[in-house]
């Protein structure tokens, strides 16, 4: 059963081994299952060795200038290199042949080592490890600003097109495509045309031309079409990773990843996720977990729903909640899923991206009077509905029993394990 990833990036100096591998063993714990450091020097290249020894998921060496970094990061074992061509070849760009040939030498390095978790992950059936294409509004090549007068979702699929056809022009197929801006709307669309450019060019059997056309965006299109058509047997729509960048503080930046990201995975765009936070990583995942989870693409913990309680309420719910939140935190993410079959609501995009069988989480509602909380019980897998100093609990929209406020967390736990 195929689900979205979850990623995340360390902020620990990476040569630093101790303490990059504790806050990985910290990811690992709250369900991250790809994670990325960043490689600015030969000793961190060379920590990725020591630190994939005492880890358990894919390691991304995130690689910004140096090729020979990234080179040194495939030999000690890296599952995956993130690498912004454009900032590789800098200001001459394709005409920097030194720094393309260094490009060349990353590929070679890439196909020939062994074949890492994170290829079984994004391309199964390839060998060696992925490379992730990073396309950033923040490190466009100038000759695309300069185009296109700014960087728009239009020069930044321009940009990733022609990486991707470079790329296959080597023979090398194992990527992964990234395209991010720190505008909501341009991350959007940007995607969106990245995503249709690919399914046109797996297709391709006959490109017309674009003379004729009146809108910008569709002569875009076309000329991107037309400029792969050379590779058009081969062309593949390639795994996407999602993620609006330097999004900003808690609030305002799970607001805008919420807001793009959630847009695009339910048009079926995306295949793994990166909620980019000023914030501790833990809640860069746990923000990822329940952007997904309201997608019904997450099923490893359940989706948990409370009122925000008014005068009506005469139980702590607010104290309730936490208490529920942490002990569902306790148990196993392997008990939180159920059949889909049951659940036909927005099933739709779970089948076309997932299959029939995509298993849906766990529901459980906590509410504290009378007013909406028999009916969210009667929809939910599990229910509490708040009382008099008391709660009812209740088991697949039936009535359980009722139990004192001062137990009901206990008793709801143990219903929940049963």
């Amino acid at each position: 059963m195929k689900q979205i990833t979850i990623q995340s990036m360390c902020d620990t100096k990476t040569h630093d081994v101790a303490k990059t591998v504790a806050q990985i063993l910290q990811l690992e714990r709250e369900g991250c299952d790809l994670v990325r450091v960043a490689i600015p020097d030969i000793k961190s290249a060379k920590a990725i060795k020591k630190i994939k020894a005492k880890i358990h998921i894919p390691l991304i060496a995130d690689i910004h200038f140096d090729p020979d970094l990234a080179i040194e990061a495939i030999k000690n074992g890296a599952d995956k290199i993130r690498i912004n061509p454009g900032n590789i070849l800098g200001p001459k760009g394709l005409q920097n042949k030194k720094a393309i040939q260094k490009l060349k030498e990353i590929i070679k390095a890439a196909r020939k080592a062994k074949t890492s978790a994170a290829t079984k992950l994004f391309n199964p059936g390839k060998t060696g490890i992925p490379i992730r294409i990073g396309i950033n509004s923040g490190s466009l090549e100038q000759s695309l600003i300069d185009k296109y007068k700014g960087p728009t979702s239009e020069a930044l699929v321009e940009s990733a097109l022609s990486w991707i056809k470079f790329f296959e022009s080597q023979n090398f197929r194992n990527l992964v495509i990234s395209i991010k801006s720190t505008d909501v709307n341009t991350t959007i669309e940007a995607n969106e045309l990245l995503f249709k450019a690919m399914q046109k060019r797996a297709k391709y059997k006959k490109i017309p031309r674009s003379s004729g056309q009146k809108s910008a965006r569709a002569d875009f299109l076309a000329s991107a079409h037309a400029s792969a058509t050379r590779v058009c047997l081969t062309a593949r729509i390639y795994p996407i990773h999602l993620g609006v960048t330097e999004a900003g503080p808690l609030i305002p930046g799970a607001i805008r990843n919420a807001v793009a990201l959630g847009h695009l995975l339910r048009k079926g765009i995306g295949d793994t996720i990166r909620i980019s936070l000023t914030e501790t990583l833990i809640k860069e995942v746990k923000v990822a977990k329940e952007l997904l989870k309201s997608l019904g693409l997450y099923n490893k913990e359940p989706i948990i729903i409370s009122c925000p309680t008014c005068a009506r309420t005469e139980i702590n719910l607010k104290k309730l909640v936490k208490e529920i939140e942490k002990e569902i935190g306790k148990l196993s993410r392997t008990n939180f899923s159920v059949d889909l079959s049951k659940n036909p609501v927005s099933s739709k995009i779970r089948n076309q991206k997932f299959g029939k069988h995509q298993p849906k989480p766990l529901k459980i509602a906590v509410m504290g009077c009378v007013v909406n909380g028999p009916g969210e019980a009667r929809e939910a897998d599990f229910a509490i509905c708040g009382g008099k100093n008391s709660g009812a609990i209740y088991k697949k929209g039936k009535f359980i029993k009722s139990v004192p406020e001062k137990l009901l967390v206990k008793e709801f736990i143990k219903l929940i394990n049963t």
